[in-house]
């Protein structure tokens, strides 16, 4: 159903089935497929590809030959039953492309809130992209990775499969994800972490306690170079209670892949 409030350009193709919240504008020769859902208010531009299997939020802008939901790049199996759920307030820049979940995990790819994806960003089938995350340009999320809230990812990175990106984390430039990178950190080239990410903590009204505590995780985990294991425990022991601990303990506690060293 198309709501009688959107703009639709005539060269646009908008199939039967198609859902289209007030507001909607879609722009010239635009394609998109019996199934889909689209927020109020959100922005088409010309030439993007929305798939039947995307779902999206509120206040949305997708720029130009943007492809959105098609099957995910698994040879065999394209998963008609996968979807892609876009949360509100995002924009996605020129020839993303986001693919839908496959049978090989929940049949989900997913998008948070108020993103910022810049041009030639690949998003692989079953991916998780949390809230107020960039990513830069020529960046590619291999099938399964995750990145959490409020980090930022630099152009050309790489993110291996099932790998994980913590919070408030930064990213230089054409780094490579092959373990996950825990909460707070910095990386660079080859899974390399090269300290706490003070600025990024600053901007985002991180107190100075939970500051120091991140110094003291980093210099414990990084500096001293003991054993990872015990070096963790004894910062529990520290630091228990504490938010930002906790935070770092949990995601570094649940790897599945290993974590980030120094180089």
């Amino acid at each position: 159903m198309t709501s009688k409030q959107s703009l639709i350009h005539p060269t646009a193709i908008i199939e039967e089935g198609v859902e289209l919240g007030d507001g909607v504008t879609v722009g010239p020769y635009a394609h998109i497929m019996s199934g889909a859902k689209i927020g109020a208010r959100s922005k088409i531009h010309s030439h993007v590809v929305i798939w039947g299997a995307c779902t999206m939020g509120e206040d949305n802008e997708i720029f130009p030959f943007c492809t959105l939901a098609p099957p995910p790049q698994i040879i065999g199996d394209l998963s008609p039953e996968g979807k892609v759920v876009i949360g509100n307030k995002n924009i996605i820049r020129e020839r993303v492309e986001i693919h839908r979940g496959s049978k090989k995990e929940n049949l989900l790819t997913n998008v948070g809130n108020e993103n910022y994806i810049m041009s030639n960003v690949h998003i692989a089938h079953d991916c998780v992209v949390g809230s107020h995350i960039v990513i830069a340009s020529k960046t590619g999320l291999a099938g399964h990775s995750k990145i959490s809230d409020f980090a930022v990812v630099s152009g050309g990175c790489g993110i291996s499969q099932f790998v994980r990106v913590g919070s408030y984390t930064f990213c230089a430039g054409h780094t490579r994800f092959e373990k996950d990178l825990p909460p707070f950190l910095c990386a660079k080239e080859f899974s390399e972490v090269t300290g706490p990410n003070l600025v990024g903590m600053k901007r985002a009204g991180f107190s100075t306690e939970d500051i120091r505590v991140v110094k003291e995780i980093y210099k414990g985990l990084y500096v001293e170079k003991r054993l990872y294991r015990e070096q963790l425990e004894k910062l529990k022991e520290r630091f228990a209670g504490q938010a930002v601990f906790e935070t770092f303990y949990t995601f570094v506690t649940a790897s599945k892949v290993g974590i980030m060293r120094n180089a």
